[in-house]
């Protein structure tokens, strides 16, 4: 059960490695619990795999005939797998999502984001990277990020760190403050701003000296 971003818990399947059109496959998406009813994938169950668009590996559907009876039921979960809130589900939708803004699950999508190539674009800030930072408290919300360089010392303890990839780490970061306000609002990632509104958004306050619609928006 893997919480993205926004929250949304969505199913996805652990595999035996299967090669998909050259690629080895390992995990693949059910998208929603829907269609995870509707396909009737169980645990333990063989499946056909495709990858859609040739990129995402997807279920396609059960090899039912060789269920042998210790395949298992898959049931949807009522709390957050990460923070254990209770799941919740808007009218007439199909998604279950996580409303806890504090879940450790959130906030990782969203710093990744941050840090992305579409976003501030900071080189050497990975997954990995920023879930130890995060655990030990240097990274605390977007800002914190422009503070790294205050914990070099630590940062040089830790194994893999050595004095010239933590440099290179710190003047990514440096070089990423001479960015565009287009790719700061798809760094923070407003909900349902992509690159086009934010480049919409950017335009508007720039051209338009509104600077209090971009009060508003870091509020929201």
């Amino acid at each position: 059960h893997s919480v993205g971003r926004t929250g949304t818990v969505t199913p996805v399947a652990n595999l035996e490695p299967v090669e998909v059109t050259g690629v080895i496959v390992k995990r693949a998406t059910l998208h929603n619990y829907d269609e995870l009813t509707k396909k009737w994938v169980k645990e333990w169950d063989y499946v056909f795999v495709m990858r859609a668009g040739e990129v995402i590996p997807e279920i396609v559907s059960v090899i039912t005939e060789v269920r042998d009876g210790t395949e298992k039921d898959i049931k949807i979960p009522d709390n957050c797998p990460i923070c254990q809130t209770q799941l919740e589900q808007d009218d007439g939708k199909v998604a279950i999502y996580c409303p806890n803004s504090h879940c450790p699950a959130k906030i990782q999508w969203q710093f990744e984001m941050f840090v992305g190539k579409q976003g501030m674009n900071i080189d050497g800030l990975g997954e990995k990277q920023i879930e130890l930072f995060v655990e030990r408290g240097w990274v605390t919300d977007f800002s914190s990020f422009y503070d790294i360089g205050t914990y070099k010392e630590e940062i040089l303890k830790i194994e893999w760190y050595k004095e010239k990839s933590v440099n290179n780490l710190l003047d990514a970061i440096e070089l990423s403050r001479q960015t565009t306000l287009e790719r700061v609002f798809t760094a923070i990632w407003i909900a349902n701003v992509g690159k086009k509104t934010a480049r919409l958004l950017a335009k508007r306050v720039i051209e338009k000296n509104t600077w209090d619609l971009l009060d508003a928006i870091f509020l929201i």
